[in-house]
C-alpha cells in the first residue's frame, strides 16, 4: 500500500469521526450562549458555548467549541443544553444552520482539517421516540486529500427539565482500511437567523445557565465539560387569558370548558401560573373528585403553539393524588414526556377552584389552550345561568415578575327552564301545558355526615299529574341500596315501588299525583368525607341535583341548584 493511499484512508476516517462529533456539537450550539465558567475533565479538555450577545430571549449567532485529550477519541457522546437554550425548527429540512471546522489526527501523526456545515434533516433510523428533528453534518476535507463525508444525527428533549439533549451513541475510531484516528476539536458557529427568521433562542431566566457535555472514550476513560453564562437585559412579558368558554351539556350537570392563554412570540417564558375558576359559574364537580388515584386520571387535553416548532404540541391534563392533596399535571408525550405539575388547595374544591402551577420549563408559547370535557365525570359543573371571571397570575422566568389577568366566563347551552318552570323573561304563563316544578327542597345533615333529602314535585299548569320520577343526587352523595326500603317514603301519593340504577333512583307511584313529596332519611344516603368538610367549614355555596318527572306521555328534566343546606 502506498503512503498516499494510507494518508487518503486516514483522512477519510478522520473526516467520518469529525463529522459525527460535529453533529453532536452542532446540536449543543443550536441553543447556546456566552460563557462565564468553563470546566472540563477526563477525555474532554475544553467545552464552551459563546453567543455574540447575551440579551435574554434574543437570537444571536453562537460559537461552540469542544476539545479532546491527546490520543483519545470518543466512542459515544451527549450534550445537555442549558434550560431555555433552544433552536427554532420551523424552517424545515435542507436549511443550513451552522458552519465550522474540524481538527483530527490520523495514524497518530497525520494532521487533518476540514470545513463543516450542518443542515436540518429528517429524523434518522434508530433515533429515540422523543426525537424532534434530524440533522446532517457535511465535512469537506481539503488536506491532505479532498473528500466529503456526511453524518446523520438528531436531538430530543429531557422530560424532567425541558432541555434539548443531543445524543451520539456510536463514533468510529478507525478510517477506511483500519487506520486509527483521534478527534482533536470541533468549532462551529450557529446562525442566529435562517432565511430572515429567528433560529437560536437564548434563555429568559436571570439565573446562570449551564450546558453539559459528556463522552465515553474508546480507552474506557470518560470525559465531561460544562460552560455557563448569565442572560442580560429585561425581556417583555405580557401573557393574558384570551377567553374562557363553557358549554352546558344536556341531561348532565357538567360543562365542556376551554381556557385559552395567549402571549406574543419570543417573550420571556412563563415560570408559573395561578388560575382561579369562579365557582359562581363553574363549580367543581365534587362527584368526580373520588376518582383521584396516585397514578392519576386524565380529565382534559392541552394544545400549545410555539415559535420553536412547526406544529401544535398536544398534551394531557391529569389530576392525581388524594382528596386532601390533589395535584394537576400537564404532560407532552411528543416532547419526551416533558411535564410540570400544579398544586390544588383542598379547600378550593368546594369553592373557587384554584390551580397553582410551578416549575414550568423556559419554553416560549403563543397560545396555550386547556380543554376539560364535560359528561358525568367532567371536572367542572355549569352553574346555569351563573356568571363570573376566570382570574390568574403569571410569573415570568425573568426575575419572577408577576402579571395579573382576568376574563369573563362565557357560559352557553343553559336550558331555558328554571326550577320554577317559567321561561326567562316571560310575564305570562305559556299557552301550552307547563312543566313540573320542584319546591321545598330540603337537604340537611351534611356537616354530621348524616345526609337527609326531601323535596316536593308539583304538577305543571294544565299538565297531567306526575306518575313517576327519577332522582340523581348531588355529585358527592350516592344511594345506599340496602337502606332505601326502610328510609324512603312518599307523601301526597301512594308508593308503588322504586328502582336503583347506578346513581339514579326511579320512584313509581300507584296513581298519578299533583304534589308528591319524597323523603329520604339519614342512612339511605352515602356522603363523601370531602363534602362533610366543605359543609362544616361553609366553603361550599351550592349543590346541583337533577330530577326527571314523568307526567302522562311526556317527561321533563328539572335541574335545581340547592343553596340552603347544613
Amino acid at each position: 500500500m502506498s503512503e498516499l493511499n494510507q494518508r487518503s484512508r486516514a483522512v477519510r476516517a478522520l473526516a467520518m469521526a469529525s463529522v459525527t462529533l460535529a453533529a453532536l456539537l452542532a446540536f449543543g450550539l443550536s441553543s447556546a450562549a456566552p460563557a462565564l465558567a468553563n470546566q472540563a475533565s477526563g477525555g474532554i479538555t475544553s467545552f464552551n458555548i459563546t453567543p455574540v450577545s447575551t440579551d435574554a430571549g434574543s437570537h444571536p449567532d453562537i460559537n461552540f467549541g469542544i476539545g479532546f485529550k491527546s490520543g483519545e477519541t470518543p466512542k459515544s457522546m451527549s450534550v445537555d443544553l442549558a434550560p431555555g437554550l433552544w433552536a427554532s425548527l420551523t424552517s424545515g429540512g435542507g436549511q443550513q444552520v451552522a458552519t465550522g471546522t474540524v481538527s483530527a489526527t490520523a495514524a497518530g501523526v497525520l494532521p487533518v482539517t476540514g470545513n463543516a456545515t450542518m443542515t436540518l434533516d429528517s429524523i434518522p433510523p434508530g433515533a429515540s421516540d422523543s426525537a424532534l428533528t434530524g440533522m446532517t453534518i457535511l465535512v469537506k476535507i481539503s488536506s491532505p486529500v479532498q473528500t466529503t463525508i456526511a453524518v446523520k444525527g438528531y436531538w430530543d428533549v429531557d422530560a424532567d427539565n425541558g432541555t434539548l439533549r443531543l445524543v451520539v451513541p456510536s463514533l468510529p475510531n478507525t478510517a477506511l482500511g483500519g487506520v486509527p484516528i483521534t478527534l482533536n476539536s470541533i468549532n462551529l458557529k450557529f446562525a442566529g437567523s435562517v432565511n430572515g427568521q429567528p433560529f437560536t433562542r437564548l434563555p429568559t431566566s436571570d439565573q446562570p445557565a449551564t450546558s453539559t457535555a459528556s463522552a465515553t472514550m474508546y480507552t474506557g476513560d470518560s470525559g465531561s465539560g460544562n460552560d455557563s453564562f448569565t442572560p442580560t437585559g429585561s425581556p417583555p412579558f405580557s401573557p393574558s387569558i384570551a377567553s374562557t368558554s363553557a358549554k352546558a351539556i344536556n341531561n348532565v350537570p357538567n360543562a365542556d370548558v376551554n381556557v385559552d392563554v395567549k402571549q406574543p412570540a419570543w417573550q420571556a417564558g412563563t415560570a408559573g401560573m395561578n388560575l382561579i375558576v369562579p365557582g359562581s359559574a363553574l363549580p367543581v364537580n365534587i362527584g368526580a373528585v373520588p376518582d383521584l388515584t396516585p397514578q392519576g386520571t386524565q380529565v382534559g387535553t392541552v394544545a400549545v403553539q410555539t415559535p420553536l416548532l412547526p406544529y401544535t404540541l398536544q398534551g394531557t391534563f391529569t389530576v392525581s393524588g388524594s382528596l386532601y392533596d390533589p395535584v394537576a399535571t400537564i404532560a407532552f408525550p411528543s416532547l419526551g414526556g416533558l411535564h410540570f405539575s400544579g398544586h390544588i388547595p383542598p379547600h378550593s374544591i368546594a369553592s373557587n377552584a384554584e390551580i397553582d402551577f410551578t416549575g414550568i420549563p423556559d419554553f416560549p408559547f403563543t397560545d396555550f389552550s386547556v380543554t376539560l370535557p364535560g359528561g358525568s365525570r367532567g371536572m367542572l359543573n355549569a352553574n346555569c345561568p351563573g356568571s363570573g371571571s376566570m382570574t390568574g397570575t403569571f410569573i415570568s422566568q425573568w426575575q419572577s415578575r408577576q402579571v395579573p389577568a382576568s376574563t369573563p366566563v362565557s357560559l352557553t347551552g343553559c336550558p331555558p327552564n328554571t326550577a320554577t318552570g317559567s321561561e326567562p323573561g316571560a310575564s305570562k304563563p305559556a299557552a301550552k301545558p307547563g312543566k313540573p316544578t320542584l319546591t321545598k327542597v330540603d337537604l340537611r345533615g351534611l356537616a354530621k355526615r348524616r345526609a337527609q333529602l326531601g323535596f316536593t314535585l308539583n304538577q305543571g299548569r294544565q299538565a297531567p299529574k306526575i306518575s313517576s320520577f327519577t332522582v340523581e343526587p348531588p355529585g358527592a352523595l350516592s344511594w345506599k341500596r340496602a337502606a332505601l326500603k326502610q328510609d324512603l317514603s312518599v307523601a301526597g301519593a301512594k308508593l308503588k315501588g322504586y328502582k336503583l340504577s347506578g346513581r339514579k333512583l326511579t320512584v313509581t307511584l300507584k296513581s298519578a299525583a299533583s304534589h308528591p313529596r319524597l323523603r329520604v332519611k339519614a342512612g339511605a344516603l352515602s356522603e363523601w368525607r370531602i363534602l362533610q368538610i366543605a359543609a362544616k367549614q361553609k366553603i361550599i355555596t351550592s349543590l346541583n341535583m337533577n330530577v326527571d318527572a314523568k307526567a302522562g306521555k311526556t317527561s321533563a328534566q328539572i335541574r335545581t341548584r340547592i343553596k340552603r343546606f347544613n
